[in-house]
């Protein structure tokens, strides 16, 4: 199909996200957690190769919601005894907060 590309590596059921990476070129985040939602692998992909730039595995099931101001910012949906918080990802040094 016109405008697609594969992602190899790329689970069903990952979460997307577009936005601008750490040099201003766009970019494509997805996040695919693990069944038991213990774990998120989260992934930095070249739109225009479908190339891994960057990817972890960070703590928790986190949901993409957006990219803003160098980061992309997910929020943790693992919340059985605590509440939900935000995580955050310097898109230039990938540190996460």
């Amino acid at each position: 199909k016109k405008g697609t590309r594969h992602i190899a590596g790329a689970a069903a059921g990952s979460e997307w996200w577009g936005g601008a990476g750490g040099a201003g070129a766009p970019v494509l985040y997805t996040a695919t957690t693990d069944a038991d939602g213990g774990t998120t692998q989260l992934t930095e992909i070249d739109p225009a190769t479908g190339a891994v730039r960057w990817q972890t595995r960070a703590s928790g099931d986190l949901r993409p919601i957006g990219v803003a101001r160098g980061a992309l910012y997910l929020l943790d949906n693992a919340a059985v005894v605590r509440t939900a918080g935000i995580a955050r990802v310097d898109t230039v040094t990938h540190a996460m907060r």
